[in-house]
């Protein structure tokens, strides 16, 4: 069987964010974030170009890093990307769900999903009806 599409591109990042949050001040670092970069660049960049996602970006802190679709919503995505993050991973704990790995705003346009990548979030939007698990595998 072969591995799900979206599950190996994150996992493709995720050692990327790892191997620079270990070494980023090692003699290797600008190589490292170089790599970081190209794999964000590269995993946004394929996002966007599925059928059903309309945008795709990462972000530290709710400031854009790399992002694929219209630049102004990846900006404004990115800053409310992380307004909605921040309070998830806060009541996580005391409703004993454990760490958040993802999270979905449905609206009745469009939805955003948000994944925790180290320090990062990856995040995509789509119309509300597009079945991204479909999408994405």
């Amino acid at each position: 069987m072969s591995e799900h599409w979206f599950a190996s591109r994150v996992e493709r990042l995720r050692g990327a964010v790892a191997a620079w949050e270990t070494n980023r001040g090692g003699s290797n670092a600008e190589a490292l974030r170089h790599d970081l970069h190209a794999t964000m660049r590269a995993l946004v960049d394929e996002l966007a170009g599925r059928d059903g996602v309309t945008a795709a970006f990462v972000a530290h802190d709710g400031l854009l890093i790399e992002g694929a679709g219209p630049r102004d919503d990846l900006e404004a995505l990115a800053a409310v990307g992380q307004l909605c993050w921040a309070p998830a991973v806060q009541a996580a704990r005391p409703l004993g769900l454990g760490d958040v790995h993802q999270l979905v705003v449905c609206g009745s346009e469009r939805k955003l999903v948000l994944l925790g990548v180290g320090a990062f979030t990856l995040g995509l939007t789509a119309p509300a009806d597009v079945h991204l698990a479909d999408r994405l595998s």
